[in-house]
């Protein structure tokens, strides 16, 4: 990835009161754009968590682990992941009343 959001920061002469503004701008918008974000991780990791949930109810008894394996490479995860968004998903209640504020929060 590169560092192209940095390469047209430049000196901006701002006047002392503008640049309180723009400071206060830029962490208004940055706390908006986590917030965002950290929705829509929780409602995607939830999604999964059931999905994966609704997989294993469809199998016999010992054969998600297998599953997994076997299908790690198309999931592009494996079954430490799996067990982190199962997690999640049974937590979902909880979690979308508490409005996690991040996903470690959800992993608590």
């Amino acid at each position: 990835m590169e560092d192209y959001l940095f390469t047209d920061v430049q000196y901006i002469p701002f006047s002392p009161k503008k640049r309180i503004k723009r400071i206060a701008s830029l962490h208004q918008e940055s706390r908006l754009i986590i917030e965002l974000t950290t929705r829509i991780l929780l409602r995607n990791a939830i999604e999964i968590g059931t999905l994966l949930l609704q997989q294993k109810d469809n199998l016999s008894h010992g054969e998600f682990t297998v599953w997994i394996a076997d299908n790690k490479d198309r999931l592009g995860f494996g079954e430490r992941q799996v067990q982190c968004y199962v997690k999640i998903a049974r937590r979902k209640e909880e979690l979308l009343r508490s409005q996690a504020s991040s996903m470690e929060d959800a992993l608590l």
